[in-house]
């Protein structure tokens, strides 16, 4: 029988999905409230953690949301519920409902926001716009009988190393002698205790990334035959970048106008502005989710348009300056296409565990 999952479940599902160590510094990311010991079988995904989104919660008999934005960024120090806050945190506790946060480091993974924004705009050979983390590059070299090399090979890159650009499961297997003595408390998989010993064995390699070092080792020595596997861990002078923004081409050039009109729908904006000539052919285009885009480096690169959540005032003109279109969606448009592709991550991590989604609707809008 499957065991009941837990506050603590979701936020290993969702280290996977979006690692906290992605986040930008000082962003409260992570558990903001509840208990981890707590059960679940229902999560609303939201944007944001609002009195609407907490009522769908509470009307879903959900115990968990999953947010992007967190709410409580500085500490609430009455718990006077005539504040918004203060509010919100009451009617948690009360419902016991736990949420968790998921926020720069959602817009800075592959396949995160600005993938999402990449894969609708219709980018291709696409590149980070800034970079705001990387991820130390390893070597794992572990010593395996042949016998059991395709079963360590398939649980360390099951666990995610072994990634090479595109391709998976890339290895190198070079053959050797192991030798050994046990002591007489030990039990090795090859010969006796307190016998010397010598066994043809492989020198298995595979790259992998700092951020799930623990875990291909626990899978490495999971899958190994010996009490003490013998491994070694070589530090690289590469890294794997991550960042937010994304920029590229199209496969072929587009009216600005078009650009607007497939955002807009893939956002459900109802707020969607264009700044511009809306009848202009381009094709290098720049995404970014939310706001604070780097201008600066959107106008270096040679981007003619910037599809982004909002932006300041001068930005705009630097960018008109600079010849380059801009696209705005509105903050929370730009970045509420993550909830339905988070909800289906979630489903594929967490079997059991139901989920619901809630889109805040687009805003009214009026000319006056």
């Amino acid at each position: 029988m499957r065991g009941t999952t837990s506050v603590s479940d979701v936020m290993a599902a969702m280290e996977t999905i979006a690692p906290a160590w992605m986040a930008k510094a000082n962003d409260p990311v992570g558990l903001h409230a509840g208990d981890p010991k707590w059960p679940v079988k229902r999560i609303l995904v939201a944007l944001d953690l609002t009195a609407a989104s907490l009522a769908a919660a509470r009307r879903a008999r959900c115990q968990m949301m999953v947010v992007h934005h967190p709410v409580f960024r500085e500490p609430i120090g009455r718990m006077n519920e005539s504040a918004p806050a203060s509010r919100l945190a009451g009617d948690l506790a009360r419902l016991r409902i736990a949420v968790f946060t998921a926020h720069t480091n959602l817009d800075t993974v592959s396949g995160g926001i600005n993938d999402i924004l990449a894969d609708a705009v219709g980018m291709e050979d696409r590149k980070i716009l800034l970079q705001t983390a990387s991820d130390p590059c390893l070597k794992l070299a572990v010593f395996v009988p042949e016998t059991n090399v395709a079963a360590v090979r398939q649980a360390v890159c099951g666990a995610g190393a072994g990634v090479i650009g595109e391709y998976s499961c890339c290895s190198f297997a070079s053959a050797g002698t192991g030798s050994f003595k046990g002591s007489p408390a030990s039990n090795p998989a090859v010969g006796r205790a307190g016998r010397y010993e010598e066994a043809p064995e492989l020198r298995l390699e595979v790259l992998l990334t700092r951020s799930i070092r623990d875990r291909v080792v626990k899978a490495m020595r999971a899958a190994h035959p010996y009490e003490e596997p013998a491994y070694d861990l070589y530090t690289l002078d590469e890294s794997k970048p991550y960042g937010c923004g994304r920029f590229g081409r199209l496969a072929k050039p587009v009216t600005v106008r078009a650009i607007a009109e497939r955002m807009a729908r893939c956002s459900r904006s109802g707020c969607t502005q264009l700044l511009g000539n809306p009848a202009r052919r381009v094709r290098r285009v720049a995404v970014w989710s939310g706001g604070s885009s780097p201008v600066q480096r959107v106008a270096d690169i040679g981007a003619e348009v910037l599809v982004v959540g909002e932006m300041r005032h001068y930005d705009q003109l630097l960018l008109q300056d600079a010849g380059v279109a801009v696209v705005l969606l509105g903050h929370g448009p730009s970045e509420a296409v993550v909830v339905r592709p988070l909800a289906r991550w979630l489903t594929g991590r967490l079997p059991g565990v139901e989920m619901r989604e809630f889109l805040a609707p687009a805003p009214e809008l009026a000319n006056l």
